[in-house]
């Protein structure tokens, strides 16, 4: 199975384009490098890097961003539109796999026979000579990354990264360091993650997705097995999810570092509380018993913390100049993002959009409204997706007091007659307060006189950046907000 659009880079090695590169850039020359799809979260984190390691950056995309402003600044020329006479004469072409087959400046470069690499390709150019940390798994791997990039600075170490998303301490979900090492966000979703030259390979658990491009779970879990077994010096895994830890039982890698509460884990956690917006927890390393202490919430991000913990040790970094540095993290972007508060009630963005996700979320809204009660509106991400995942979805989204589905959000893959939010809400076992809508302004309409002060609001999607300022806009002009206690509505948890 594949994406549909331009073929993605799904094998691992070094094509002829990629050593063509390679060459150039270990020639200690500049580059050019041209960008189909520049102002994608990955895309322009990796063009970033390129153009503060000294190379020229050319790029189109769709439409312009933040992204396309932040490239520019550094040198970068953004094109808005794709056509093929925005290509020039690079020395590579970088696309992402989300780009249409027939993309002209994709085609324009395979007929001037020019090298044309995968992002994930591309970064791997940069990671040549680095100590690279690969971050992957099915959930959470953008906030570990971020988790252990912040700590390597706080550590002295000023490491190089390329994040899915901007890390909150940094301003940026990219930055070239001048230390040795390098960590990534290493996507599985179309195995492009074995391009990468990986030294420390960190999974933050193995759960079943992207049935668009695997075939089953038998298949998605044999793509980390691949990945970890490439790792040249540890495999830092959870034992505790179980997809990690059938992973786990088929590696023969001479190092690796299992965490969580299994009694067979290297960094073995004791206790997670997860009660209030900062969660915590005990850990036991080599003997001694230690705190891990966060400023973000959500049982999911203390399991993210040790398993960055648990990089960092393998790195040789003293664990309790480790634990000091993980302090200093404050969020990731779009992962259960605080937008604002309006009338008491307080507004989230996330990226969820798989059922754990969700749930995960969910939970940290929990813990985040106390006695409040907590509002989701979910955008689904791709048809098969919503599609395998329904049942699930409906049952994590029973986590919420209220939640509202609307369409789906099809970066790619192909539309399914018969799949839209309906598919999720016919499923809930609560279908009073799960319903399906056509937008976020509906949601909105119909999300907002339920809200009462002290009440939390979870905006979920994978695409475009939700608009919480429409809601808190909707929200300062409702008029007068009871508390969630006094309205005495009768809600499910």
């Amino acid at each position: 199975m594949s994406h549909s659009g331009v073929a993605s880079a799904a094998a691992p090695g070094r094509t002829p384009a990629a050593q063509a590169a390679l060459r150039l850039i270990q020639s200690g020359q500049p580059i050019a490098a041209h960008f189909i799809g520049i102002c994608g979260a990955g895309m322009s984190g990796i063009a970033k890097v390129f153009l503060q390691q000294g190379h020229t950056v050319t790029g189109s995309d769709l439409a312009r961003s933040g992204a396309a402003a932040e490239l520019e600044a550094l040198g970068a020329v953004v094109h808005i539109g794709h056509a093929a006479k925005h290509l020039g004469r690079p020395h590579v072409v970088v696309f992402t796999g989300a780009i249409p087959s027939g993309n002209p400046e994709y085609l324009r470069a395979q007929q001037e026979g020019l090298p044309v690499l995968h992002r994930s390709q591309a970064l791997a150019l940069l990671l040549c000579n680095r100590t690279a940390v690969a971050v992957s798994g099915s959930h959470g791997k953008t906030t570990s990354t971020a988790m252990v990039a912040v700590a390597l600075r706080h550590l002295g170490a000023d490491p190089s990264f390329v994040n899915g998303g901007v890390v909150m301490d940094v301003g940026s979900s990219a930055a070239s360091g001048s230390g040795r090492m390098f960590v990534i966000e290493a996507d599985e979703s179309d195995k492009s993650f074995l391009n990468y030259p990986v030294d420390v390979a960190f999974i933050t658990n193995v759960d079943f997705d992207h049935p668009d491009f695997f075939s089953g779970r038998d298949a998605y879990e044999d793509a980390f097995v691949e990945f970890a077994t490439a790792a040249r010096d540890a495999v830092v895994i959870c034992l505790d999810d179980p997809g990690g830890r059938r992973v786990r039982a088929r590696l023969t890698h001479r190092r690796v570092v299992g965490y969580g509460f299994a009694a067979d884990a290297d960094l073995r956690l004791l206790a997670v509380d997860a009660s209030g917006p900062a969660a915590s927890a005990a850990v036991c390393f080599a003997g001694q018993e230690h705190k891990v202490r966060l400023r973000v919430p959500g049982r999911h991000n203390a399991y993210n913390a040790v398993g960055a913990l648990a990089v960092l040790t393998a790195l040789g970094f003293p664990i309790a100049a480790a634990l000091e540095a993980l302090t200093a993290f404050s969020g990731t972007q779009r992962r259960f993002e605080f937008k604002g508060e309006a009338r008491g009630v307080r507004v989230y963005s996330d990226y969820a959009h798989h059922p754990t996700e969700v749930r995960c979320t969910l939970q940290a809204a929990r813990a985040v409204a106390g006695a409040g009660h907590v509002l989701a509106i979910l955008e689904p991400h791709m048809h098969c997706r919503t599609r395998v995942f329904a049942e699930a979805f409906a049952e994590s989204l029973g986590d919420s007091d209220y939640a509202f589905v609307k369409d789906i959000f099809a970066s790619r893959g192909t539309p399914e007659e018969g799949v839209d939010s309906s598919t999720i809400t016919s499923r809930s076992r609560f279908p009073d307060q799960v319903r399906a809508c056509c937008g976020w302004h509906e949601a909105f309409e119909q999300g907002v006189p339920l809200l009462r002060e002290g009440d939390v609001v979870v905006l979920m999607s994978a695409g475009p950046e939700p608009p919480a300022p429409a809601l808190l806009s909707a929200l300062k002009l409702s008029g007068s907000i009871e508390t969630s206690e006094e309205s005495g509505q009768t809600l499910h948890s």
